[in-house]
């Protein structure tokens, strides 16, 4: 939660070539010097679900990507209504991207 994991990562990855580099989390704490610590580095994009609101802090990090999981959990509990199967449920959408505000920097 505090990014140090994940700057250190990142920075192996870019050391080993990687060009692009986008992390996933489920739940987005951002405690500490996480969010700086995203920012300073060459990740270009983290995303995280809505479960926990983000910090002022990680709302205003352009870096920082925050996706509903309402869609999903919807898609998920009409399925288990109907007795389908969730193997193929999709879970990452660029359609499920919670707006922000004018505040939040994007």
């Amino acid at each position: 939660d505090s990014g140090g994991t994940l700057q250190s990562r990142v920075a192996l990855l870019r050391a080993a070539g990687a060009r692009r580099i986008v992390a996933f989390a489920t739940h987005g704490l951002f405690t500490g010097l996480c969010v700086k610590r995203i920012q300073d580095s060459a990740l270009e994009r983290f995303v995280v679900t809505d479960t926990i609101p983000l910090t002022p802090e990680a709302s205003r990090c352009n870096k920082i990507e925050q996706v509903s999981v309402a869609p999903i959990l919807a898609e998920a509990v009409h399925r288990m209504h109907l007795n389908r199967s969730l193997q193929d449920l999709r879970v990452y959408s660029r359609d499920n991207v919670v707006e922000r505000y004018s505040g939040q920097g994007w």
